[in-house]
């Protein structure tokens, strides 16, 4: 299911100057066979990045994340992720990643799925796991709102980094807490 991913480019880089958390937005473009896609690589403090993607055709949509596209190319889309995290990796060996599973939207079926272990988290922590392991992170999730934080074993104080990471996105976030 996640054998192969895309080819992706980096497109440009927004820095976040005097930002309180957010140090920098890098987008990067993929294409399937009928989208192009953008991936938000967000990096925070703490060595910390929080990947997105969605459609670009969505980019100005409010709910970019979470609309289905019908194109049933997960398993490649999440792969193409998981090659962006190990390229992030080969430039900062202290990176630790952050997912939210965002929950699906579809206006033309009138439905709109639950916060609470979305469809997208289910399939992010099956690939996290299964593919980057507990050798180098360790994997906290919280299934009522979806997200996943790997925190690089190579810190001294993972569990430090994990009560940062949640103050952080707790005040960035805070329909999350």
């Amino acid at each position: 299911m996640f054998d192969h991913s895309y080819p992706f480019t980096k497109h440009f880089t927004n820095k976040f100057q005097g930002a309180q958390y957010l140090k920098e937005r890098t987008t990067y473009i993929f294409k399937t066979q009928k989208e192009k896609y953008h991936i938000e690589v967000e990096e925070y403090l703490f060595n910390i990045y929080v990947l997105k993607f969605f459609p670009a055709r969505l980019k100005k949509h409010p709910r970019k994340f979470n609309v289905l596209t019908g194109e049933n190319k997960m398993g490649k889309i999440v792969a193409t992720c998981i090659q962006l995290i190990l390229q992030i990796l080969k430039r900062n060996p202290i990176a630790s990643f952050g997912f939210l599973g965002s929950h699906t939207f579809d206006p033309k079926r009138s439905y709109e799925e639950s916060k609470d272990c979305t469809k997208r988290f289910k399939i992010y922590r099956y690939a996290v796991y299964n593919l980057i392991g507990e050798a180098y992170f360790s994997h906290f999730m919280e299934e009522k709102n979806s997200t996943y934080l790997l925190v690089n074993n190579k810190h001294e104080d993972v569990e430090l980094i994990k009560e940062q990471a949640n103050i952080m996105f707790d005040t960035i976030f805070p329909l999350l807490s």
